[in-house]
């Protein structure tokens, strides 16, 4: 088994940096290798999604690893002490899941898998409690997408450093624990089909998918508004998914 050391790498379409950027993996998403080409590794991620990322961003691991926290906050800052004024180590991301060995004053001491790292335990939140959160209103998911408002618009992006479509809205159901597929094409599949719109439901046109926000609103992250904007929703989207029932 296998897990990425970095706080992001990008998964192409070819073994090649000038190839198509498809998706991103972040730090300790565990993925399983399918086959080598000078430098690269073919990867297959837990939904299944294929593609190629660089292979001295993976460490071999020998079980799967036992992840207590989850970064809660868009972007978060990993020091080299528990003091914010120490040196800048590197960044996680939101959704990162991370292992944390202690707790000193305000800080949590987490795995990097190339070393270990301190941050604001603020900003991280454990399993326990992000299981209580998958169970409460769709508002509160909808409050943390908007969080996000502003971010650009990247294709195959999956992080606060840049999003597409559809990789917004598989990290935000992947968030409140509820699985999707990474592609809009599949994420069409997925759920049942609503006419009835309610917040949380998904919104689906050409090539695009969004989340409901209610009020004939919904969120997404489009090249047209530059990255995660709230636009008025019209009669031309294709279909409504139903992901989830939250009240």
């Amino acid at each position: 088994m296998y897990v990425v050391k970095v706080n992001i790498t990008d998964l192409r379409s070819k073994p090649d940096f000038r190839s198509e950027r498809i998706n991103q993996v972040v730090l300790g998403d565990e993925v399983k290798l399918l086959k080598e080409d000078e430098g690269w590794t073919f990867i297959q991620l837990l939904d299944d999604y294929k593609g190629w990322v660089l292979s001295n961003h993976l460490l071999e691991v020998c079980q799967p690893k036992k992840f207590t926290y989850i970064a809660r906050e868009g972007v978060v800052n990993v020091y080299e002490k528990p003091d914010k004024n120490s040196e800048l180590s590197t960044k996680v991301v939101f959704n990162t899941k991370l292992i944390v060995h202690e707790f000193h004053d305000n800080f949590a001491c987490v795995e990097l898998f190339s070393g270990r790292g301190w941050v604001d335990n603020s900003q991280l939140m454990s399993m326990g409690e992000q299981k209580v959160l998958s169970r409460v209103s769709v508002g509160e998911m909808l409050q943390i997408a908007k969080g996000f408002i502003g971010v650009p618009y990247l294709w195959g992006g999956k992080t606060p450093f840049g999003f597409d479509c559809s990789g917004f809205v598989q990290t935000l159901f992947d968030f409140f624990l509820t699985k999707i597929p990474r592609d809009t094409k599949e994420q069409l599949k997925t759920g049942e089909e609503v006419n009835s719109l309610l917040p949380g439901d998904l919104v689906f046109f050409p090539g695009h998918v969004g989340i409901y926000c209610g009020s004939n609103e919904f969120i997404h992250s489009s090249l047209t508004n530059g990255g995660v904007a709230i636009n008025t929703l019209d009669d031309k989207f294709l279909a409504a998914r139903r992901v989830i029932c939250m009240t």
